[in-house]
């Protein structure tokens, strides 16, 4: 089983979990994380408050362009 590409991480230099696209945070606060990375467990109270909304806007824009691919909505 492949090691997922994103999800959320800690480091040693962070009080909090920071969730990690491509080895960056979506907070922008670490630059390049290389560790093991976890999924689910989204909305714990470890986890950078900067990272989780980010994730939800994320969330929110795939969910539109679902919508908008199968024909449900127009902008």
């Amino acid at each position: 089983m492949s090691e997922p590409k994103e999800g959320w991480g800690w480091t040693p230099i962070s009080k909090k979990w920071h969730y990690f696209v491509s080895g960056t945070s979506l907070c922008g606060k670490i630059g390049f994380y290389r560790g093991k990375l976890e999924q689910g467990n989204d909305e714990s109270d470890d986890n950078c408050t900067a990272c989780k909304k980010a994730l939800k806007r994320r969330g929110e824009r795939e969910r539109l362009e679902q919508l908008k691919k199968k024909g449900k909505i127009e902008l």
